[in-house]
């Protein structure tokens, strides 16, 4: 009898824990409920409210992925790159770059992060074109939590570890180049926030031209004027630069590289003293590599005032250049967008 009951003791535990098992089991539907409120509440919490209110531990976790310890962000790109772009922004200008990536940087509805979308042209259409902002750390803790958060959203930050200010900004373009050395695209653009790129004129422009192999090409200055009063936004001292004209160099808001001559100029600047005038340290350095810019004025068109003609341009002028600007604003950059959608972007 009393193994009887031990076995019937057993058998009556055996089906109790099963029918425990049973109702704590979650049916898929419940699953799907659980997956989709989940998801509700992550795009809840990324899109309606600044990043830097959520709470720290939810930070970490979201910006675990993309920011280093050193406090840098990089984006993730791999396969071979043709074109890589690096757009000279600053952490709190994110309407201006929501801007670009709605126009030519054209990343807002792509795959791939940084990708852009506007790279049809007559050769290849599976050439690989990213379009990577370059910003430095702001003094701004709410900025710094807001770029980790556009960061995270669009893939298309690189963050230096430098402070923002023009006086650094020689440093953020040299820390692009050094980033850029291990992406080794085969060519390199660097312009600056407040212009407008005509993508695939570009590529098919680098297809179709006869280009040195050792390319440096933009809006060419010749004799520029070195300043040399210390209270001067661009001032050089003499011991920085002793000579009395700079050699000349592709103007800054605009110019175009081979990528095999990325880690050379990082290698020759290492004997070369850096000063804050980011273009004309690159005219210097690539005199020092003997090799000349090539003048392509025609097709990159630089004017300070050009916000205030463009809107009277005619078809045959916007089909004729590749690139425009300085000092654009948001409004001209979306109308010369507009305006290329018409008529075709080549």
């Amino acid at each position: 009898m009393a193994e009887t009951s031990s076995a019937n003791g057993t058998l009556s535990s055996n089906t109790n824990a099963k029918t425990a098992s049973k109702k704590c089991a979650i049916c898929p539907s419940q699953k799907a409920i659980v997956v989709i409120s989940l998801s509700l509440f992550i795009y809840l919490l990324l899109y309606l409210q600044p990043f830097g209110n959520y709470p720290k531990v939810i930070r970490k976790l979201l910006s675990i992925r993309h920011v280093n310890s050193n406090g840098t962000i990089s984006p993730n790109i791999k396969g071979e790159v043709f074109l890589l772009i690096l757009i000279n922004s600053i952490p709190k200008t994110s309407s201006r770059r929501a801007v670009l990536r709605e126009t030519w940087a054209g990343t807002a509805k792509t795959d791939t992060p940084g990708k852009s979308m506007n790279t049809k042209n007559s050769f290849n259409n599976n050439l690989q074109v990213f379009c990577v902002f370059l910003v430095g750390r702001s003094s701004n803790e709410k900025e710094n939590t807001e770029l980790e958060r556009e960061a995270y959203i669009n893939g298309d930050i690189l963050r230096i570890d430098t402070s923002e200010s023009y006086r650094n900004m020689i440093k953020k373009i040299w820390g692009g180049y050094r980033w850029a050395s291990k992406i080794k695209p085969k060519y390199l653009m660097k312009v600056d926030d407040d212009i407008y790129l005509n993508i695939p004129h570009l590529i098919t422009w680098i297809h179709k031209k006869s280009l040195p192999q050792k390319l440096y090409a933009g809006w060419v200055l010749h004799l520029g004027r070195i300043m040399r009063k210390p209270n001067n936004q661009w001032y050089v001292s003499y011991a920085q630069f002793h000579e009395h004209y700079y050699p000349d160099y592709c103007i800054g808001p605009f110019y175009l590289l081979s990528g095999d001559l990325i880690e050379k100029l990082i290698q020759v600047s290492l004997k070369r003293k850096m000063f804050n005038v980011e273009d004309a340290y690159l005219g210097v350095l690539m005199r020092d590599l003997k090799i000349r810019p090539l003048r392509i004025n025609d097709l990159f068109v630089w004017d300070p005032s050009l916000g205030n003609s463009i809107p009277n341009w005619s078809n045959k002028q916007f089909r004729q250049v590749i690139c425009l600007g300085e000092r654009l604003d948001s409004k001209i950059i979306r109308l010369i967008h507009s305006k290329y959608q018409k008529i075709g972007f080549l």
